[in-house]
């Protein structure tokens, strides 16, 4: 029987064996040929955008942490969140975000590592909620208006997370001993007990929030899926394809699920597949497809830089916050 830590490097080695199966399929001659094509200015475009992403996923954090009366400046939460967005992106299923927590401690004076753990998980809840719920209604969309054909794996796969976004605030004792159970699988055994009792202090939390924060949490996570399609509109430019704004705005939350699960780092294999297979009904090759998942990557990689930075150069000062 296959113990969990031998499942878990199972687990997140699934994304590497599909990224080299796809790099197997591909004509090097020609996605070099593709790469070597970039238009700079637009790629340059796509990453000037990482600021406006950066600015609304940190003032989202911030309504949560105002709504528990902590008020802090946007400034000031700016170092803590690119922080954790660079272990995110470096770390399976983005579970590094959660470092954003010690960050927050560390610099701002007055909040416990309960609130900001608090603040946090449910940051990363909602983010997972809002691209659940912006999937299902983009497969939806994809199914009667472009007639794409969606296999039985997938309905399956998006019946459950439907049944998800119901179970979840309707039973919270049941979604709570689920979530315990599924994190012991990606968490390390040392982090267990601290983990349950975050979990139980979150869903605690939960009973407080008002549908108005709620539904203010969903509209951010819809803007800055709008930045990041404006930005992936640039890098297709850059590579001279011709992408439709809102088909790109309806496969990016899809694909975004999949590179969030822990099977993988980097979301190397998951995201290829992802592009490959939803873009194939614009005639996008496969060589093409990859080509631009490997610019998205990159993307992704320069958006963590700055936490990269505020890591090595940035003397911690410990900030008083108003109430």
């Amino acid at each position: 029987m296959i113990d969990k830590e031998n499942l878990k490097k199972y687990l997140r080695i699934i994304g590497i064996v599909l990224f080299f199966y796809i790099l197997s399929r591909v004509n090097w001659s020609e996605l070099i040929l593709i790469l070597k094509r970039i238009n700079i200015f637009y790629f340059f475009i796509s990453i000037i955008l990482i600021i406006p992403v950066i600015l609304t996923r940190t003032s989202k954090w911030k309504e949560l942490i105002n709504s528990l009366n902590i008020i802090i400046p946007l400034k000031a939460l700016i170092p803590p969140f690119t922080k954790g967005l660079f272990w995110g992106i470096v770390t399976p299923g983005k579970l590094g975000e959660f470092f954003r927590a010690k960050y927050l401690t560390d610099k701002i004076s007055g909040i416990s590592l309960g609130k900001a753990l608090f603040t946090v998980v449910f940051d990363r809840t909602i983010d997972f909620l809002s691209t659940a719920f912006l999937s299902i209604l983009a497969v939806i969309i994809l199914i009667f208006l472009f007639k794409a054909k969606i296999s039985f794996i997938t309905s399956i796969f998006l019946a459950f997370f439907i049944s998800l976004f119901f179970i979840f605030f309707l039973k919270r004792e049941q979604s709570k001993r689920f979530l315990k159970y599924l994190l012991k699988i990606f968490i390390p055994k040392p982090l267990e007990e601290k983990t349950n009792i975050f979990i139980d202090g979150f869903f605690e939390g939960t009973k407080n929030l008002n549908k108005t924060l709620i539904l203010k949490l969903f509209c951010y996570d819809t803007v800055t899926f709008l930045f990041i399609t404006i930005s992936q509109l640039f890098i297709g430019f850059s590579l001279n394809l011709r992408l439709p704004f809102w088909y790109l705005f309806l496969i990016i939350p899809p694909i975004s699920l999949i590179t969030i699960l822990p099977i993988s780092i980097l979301g190397l294999g998951t995201r290829e597949v992802g592009y490959i297979f939803l873009l194939s009904p614009l005639e996008i090759n496969l060589n093409e497809a990859v080509a631009f998942s490997f610019l998205v990557m990159l993307w992704s990689l320069i958006s963590s830089l700055p936490g990269l930075f505020f890591i090595y150069f940035q003397k911690e000062k410990l900030l008083k916050h108003g109430r």
